[in-house]
């Protein structure tokens, strides 16, 4: 693993003003299961095999008034081995914009094993698909620790597709675990529809073996710079920063400055294209900040993971257990991008949206978050892990 050690951070305010596969038209689909080859290369399904589904749940009550995040259906199909693709359908064309959904996962079908909280007792898994463009993020939790679950997103028309490498009980050549699927308006954050705890009784594993996944390219962003700041006017658009002013970072870590610096400059040299050799930090506005982290090469979309973990209170007592003081967790995986959130007891949930933009082996991250303040300053600790 290669990751910076917790770093206590003070940094100045400088007083300034995830994967989205949306509608997809007239798009080859060579194996007319209504998912586009391309969505299917980059969800991690075969292109040329009909994905086969059963639908596991679906809803007896009259839809929400707010039909676009109304979930009327959830069904399983199995891609091969433990790579599962679980579809929610919506009684209207699915929006994403303000809207937070987040399924849970008791993969293991044993309600004392897992998340603690009451509510959601039993889930190993977390995903969800959340507002800011590229934020999509999957997470286990057994217990009270984490660590991540490969997971892609998509949404075409109706429905939004999950697919994701997990290990869900098998009985009898069936799977069978429990899921609770919840749909939100963002902000303000209110609940428009949910499933409750639905009993899986859908299709088991499989010999197949697993098809390649093609990761999101970056986007390519137009050489605008109207700041002069070194990121472009289209990625300031996309980052929620502003392309009329220049944005001001200051190194909050530096490999060279380490105490390990040598055994980091060995694993530098083993695989620059993953290891973390600057993290700079800045504020955009108010409480929006912004992290540019600096691989050693050209940083690779395609089975990368990235997880940079905060004590935004600076105090090691509340958030994590496991990770004393971690109150949010911004991740970057397979392309996709996402915020787990921490409460001071201990509880997981979904984080404030995530925006993000790869330019070569810089990675930029920016996101509204409540970092604590002293005297002008942001004071708080940080962690990352590549």
């Amino acid at each position: 693993m290669k990751s910076a050690k917790w770093l206590a951070i003070v940094a100045s305010i400088l007083l300034s003003a995830g994967l989205a596969l949306g509608q997809t038209g007239g798009a080859k689909d060579s194996d007319s299961d209504g998912i586009p080859d391309e969505v299917e290369q980059r969800l991690g399904t075969d292109p040329n095999t009909a994905e086969k589904f059963e639908v596991v749940w679906e809803s007896t009550k009259p839809p929400a008034a707010d039909t676009s995040r109304a979930i009327r259906k959830i069904l399983l199909g199995n891609v091969a081995g433990n790579r599962y693709l679980w579809v929610l359908e919506f009684a209207a064309d699915f929006e994403l914009k303000n809207t937070n959904l987040t399924v849970y996962v008791d993969a293991d079908n044993n309600p004392k094993r897992g998340m603690k909280s009451k509510d959601y007792i039993g889930t190993d898994f977390v995903m969800w698909l959340s507002d800011g463009g590229r934020c999509c993020h999957g997470y286990s939790i057994p217990g009270e620790g984490a660590a991540p679950a490969p997971t892609r997103f998509a949404w075409i028309g109706k429905r939004v597709y999950f697919c994701t490498d997990m290990p869900l009980a098998q009985e009898d050549g069936r799977t069978r675990c429990r899921a609770f699927a919840r749909c939100e308006v963002l902000e303000p954050r209110v609940e428009v529809s949910s499933t409750g705890w639905v009993t899986v009784n859908g299709p088991g594993e499989t010999e197949r073996a697993k098809p390649a996944i093609v990761a999101v390219e970056p986007e390519v962003a137009d050489s605008v710079d109207s700041d002069g700041d070194g990121i472009s006017d289209a990625v300031e658009g996309r980052l929620g920063t502003d392309p009329k002013t220049p944005e001001q970072v200051n190194v909050i870590f530096d490999y060279m400055k380490a105490s390990d610096a040598a055994r980091r400059k060995q694993r530098l040299a083993a695989s620059p294209e993953r290891c973390i050799e600057k993290i700079s930090f800045g504020n955009v506005a108010g409480d929006r900040y912004l992290w540019c982290v600096e691989f050693g090469a050209n940083y690779p979309t395609a089975n990368s993971n990235f997880i940079l973990y905060l004590d935004a209170d600076n105090d090691a007592k509340t958030g994590r257990k496991d990770m004393p003081g971690v109150d949010y967790m911004l991740g970057v995986s397979d392309g996709g991008a996402g915020i787990s959130a921490i409460s001071p007891t201990g509880e997981y949930s979904s984080g404030p949206a995530l925006r993000t933009f790869l330019s070569g082996k810089r990675l930029y991250l920016c996101a509204d978050l409540p970092l604590k303040q002293e005297g002008g300053e942001s004071v708080y600790r940080a962690t990352a892990l590549s």
